[in-house]
């Protein structure tokens, strides 16, 4: 029987849908290359002819090349096709005849058929592309996804639709860059609120609404990093948990940054309040130390501190951790167990057990490693509070906060009240400290500098005027003052190498804030006499010179300062000491008799039986010492280039004026002593010399700004009033007027 081709038995498929057409192109195809179907073993296979049966090489490039078409063709229709689905049937190597195809003719076939449907796919492709928009509601996309993104791509050619006059979006034009942009903003128009600015199109914002929104970011996330601290602080269940939350909070202080960030996120100030309420409520030493440490760490990073914590009345409270402190210093109590066993007593009765020596031993460690007193000292409460309070006395200062700052300091200074007449009898001139010299003079050093700020910001009110500083405490003050100002003197003139090491210089650092708080105090101001009774009377000044011992201190320290070994060394000593001979020769005769009966050694090496009054034998009248300083210092050929001996000598010229105008009995003494041949206007002399002094100092205050900064409402006032100087030039002048009239 004759083997009959089975290419012509497959009918054409009907024309369906893909699925289906797939599914049947691919049942026909293994019709046709007749896949035997499965026989039994016990049949035998009959065997075929070799006439009759398929090349496999050419079923197999059939095979593949009907499914290709079959695929490219779906491909081509369903992704951008309108709908409709085709599968174009593979090609079969028998036509409608039946007749058979040899298999070259198949491969050339193949090859034409596949550069016939690409060209026909790629079409396809573009015309899906086209009528993209209409059916699936997108716009093409016609740029990479870089120069989409990008910021300077204009936004009229990311779409043409949206460049029309209703939309009305600008056209990006960044010609700067981020720096550029930072420096030419300023600080407070980067603060400004910039939510109302309109967002472009394709996302960017205005650079300062960027900044803002990171600083918010920033503080935002900082916050809640320190909540539970805060949380801790703030708890009002017991005082165990609120220290324990302290000592974490500064102790990531000496972090970098952190107190610039918990500034801008209002950490700070939310940590003060609860520890300077935890400080009045609790009355321990751990937070009166936690305090100290608090503020000394806020004042290494921020120069308006006062403000950065919202706290007006920080000194008030530093007067009152001083005060509480004089009984019990918790960090110089836990430095050791030496110091331990001595206040055990004291500290049994604050109520500082272990658990407290244990936080304080830690906030003490702390101290210790961000270094914040000098190598070599002694780290205390006191210290720290006195440093702070040096550094955050507030303008104006109040009537009752100045005389509790002048209090405080009064009580630490009461240590040296009997220290001069112990140095006569053989006795250390430093009183004995746990804590060192050097401790108890950098803690002098700074009472005396807050003292100074409270002075000099003070501004009294309606009902202060009527009253006056002077009373029994300030009296005290002053006397305390002067006393430590001579022990710092005998420091200074004493060998080095006999002292502990750093204690001569900072008896010097001491010595000059004695000399200022005392010019400060002495000074013709204002709120320190009622001028309605008696202007020219300065009660300070009356009581400070019927005190020998001042006028002792100042005759040393000109002597030093008029001397080239020690004159630049002591050169600022020396004017501050003769300013305050100006404020006491000023304000009575008191002053003036003074200077006329005490007699001093310029060379005095202040030994124990000199401790209060020179007793050398080459010892001269005081009077007779200016006069010849200044007949030196005016016979000098460096004279126009030194600058020390011609401050030095106009403030000698301006003295020797003053004595000359308030007392007549002593103007031919002074006469006779000063320089130039008898019978010469010597006066005349002395006038120029002083308005030289005069214009001098005013050129040298202009270029180094020594001035203060006043308020707006001062400067105004100023600039009404008639310029010619402060009031000391003032009456510098005058004397100058008063002394060519006696001539």
């Amino acid at each position: 029987m004759p083997v009959t081709s089975r290419s012509t038995k497959r009918k054409k498929p009907p024309r369906v849908n893909s699925d289906q057409s797939s599914n049947e192109s691919t049942t026909s195809e293994n019709e046709n290359h007749a896949i035997p179907p499965k026989v039994a073993r016990s049949v035998a296979l009959t065997p075929t002819s070799s006439s009759s049966r398929t090349p496999q090489s050419s079923s197999v490039s059939r095979r593949m090349k009907a499914r290709g078409d079959f695929t490219r063709s779906v491909s081509g229709n369903s992704v951008f096709g309108s709908g409709s689905r085709s599968a174009t049937p593979p090609h079969d190597k028998d036509n409608s005849q039946g007749t058979s195809t040899p298999t070259s003719t198949l491969g050339s076939q193949s090859q034409a058929n596949k550069h016939e449907v690409a060209p026909q796919s790629k079409k396809l492709a573009e015309n899906s592309m086209s009528a993209a928009p209409a059916t699936l509601g997108m716009p093409a996309p016609r740029r990479t996804y870089s120069q989409v993104r990008s910021f300077l791509a204009p936004i009229e050619d990311l779409d043409p639709d949206l460049n029309t006059p209703a939309l009305s979006i600008p056209r990006l034009t960044s010609t700067q860059s981020y720096n550029e942009l930072l420096q030419s903003e300023s600080q407070e128009e980067l603060q400004q609120d910039t939510s109302t600015k309109n967002i472009t199109f394709n996302g960017e914002t205005d650079l300062r609404s960027i900044t803002e929104m990171r600083v918010k970011g920033e503080s935002r996330r900082f916050g809640d990093d320190i909540e539970y601290v805060l949380e801790g602080l703030e708890d009002k269940s017991g005082v165990k948990v609120r220290r324990a939350s302290a000592v974490e909070f500064v102790t990531r202080m000496h972090e970098k940054g952190f107190v610039l960030r918990a500034r801008a996120s209002d950490v700070l100030g939310r940590a003060w309040r609860a520890i300077h309420q935890s400080v009045l409520e609790a009355g321990d030493r751990v937070f009166d130390a936690i305090a100290a440490i608090f503020i000394c760490l806020v004042a290494r990073e921020l120069q308006d501190v006062s403000g950065a914590l919202q706290d007006s009345k920080l000194p008030t409270t530093f007067c009152f951790i001083l005060n509480r402190a004089r009984e019990l210093d918790g960090l110089e109590a836990a430095a050791s167990d030496s110091s331990w066993a001595m206040y055990a007593d004291v500290a049994k009765r604050a109520g500082v057990g272990k658990v407290e020596r244990k936080q304080l031993c830690a906030l003490l460690t702390l101290c210790q490693n961000i270094k914040l007193a000098p190598t070599g000292q002694v780290v205390t409460t006191r210290l720290l509070i006195s440093h702070g309070m040096s550094l955050l006395v507030p303008k104006p200062t109040t009537r009752p906060l100045l005389l509790d700052i002048l209090a405080s300091a009064s009580a630490y200074m009461d240590v040296f009240d009997t220290r001069l007449f112990g140095y006569s009898t053989g006795l250390n001139v430093l009183p004995p400290s746990g804590a060192g010299s050097l401790h108890l003079l950098q803690l002098m050093s700074n009472l005396l500098r807050s003292c100074q700020l409270a002075i000099d910001q003070h501004e009294p009110s309606e009902e202060d005027e009527e009253t006056s500083l002077f009373m029994k405490e300030t009296e005290v003050f002053a006397n305390r003052v002067v006393t430590l100002c001579r022990v710092c003197q005998i420091l200074m003139a004493s060998d080095p190498g006999d002292l502990e090491a750093g204690v001569s210089a900072l008896s010097g650092q001491c010595a000059l804030g004695c000399l200022k708080t005392l010019v400060l105090l002495t000074s013709d101001l204002a709120h320190q006499s009622s001028q309605e009774s008696n202007p020219e009377a300065n009660e300070f000044a009356a009581f400070v010179a019927q005190n020998p011992l001042v006028f002792h201190i100042i005759a040393r320290f000109v002597a030093k300062g008029g001397d080239p070994s020690t004159q630049s060394a002591q050169f600022e000593h020396a004017c501050l000491g003769l300013a305050l001979l100006l404020n006491l020769v000023k304000e009575g005769s008191a002053g003036v008799k003074q200077v006329r009966s005490l007699s001093l050694y310029n060379a005095c090496l202040l030994n124990r039986k000199c401790s209060t009054e020179c007793q050398c034998k080459n010892r001269k009248s005081q009077l007779a010492l200016y006069s010849g300083m200044y007949g030196q210092l005016q016979n000098e050929s460096t004279l126009q280039t030194d600058f020390h001996a011609t401050f030095l000598l106009g403030y000698l010229a301006v003295l020797l004026g003053l004595l000359v105008v308030n007392e007549e009995s002593i103007k031919d003494t002074i006469y006779e002593e000063l320089p130039g041949p008898s019978g010469s206007n010597k006066f005349e002399d002395l006038a120029q010399s002083i308005e030289q002094f005069v214009h001098a100092y005013e050129k040298v205050a202009q270029a180094t700004k020594i001035r203060t900064d006043r308020d707006e409402e001062d400067e105004e006032e100023d600039k009404d009033a008639s310029s010619g100087g402060d009031a000391g030039s003032g009456i510098a002048l005058s004397v100058a007027k008063r002394l060519r009239e006696i001539s």
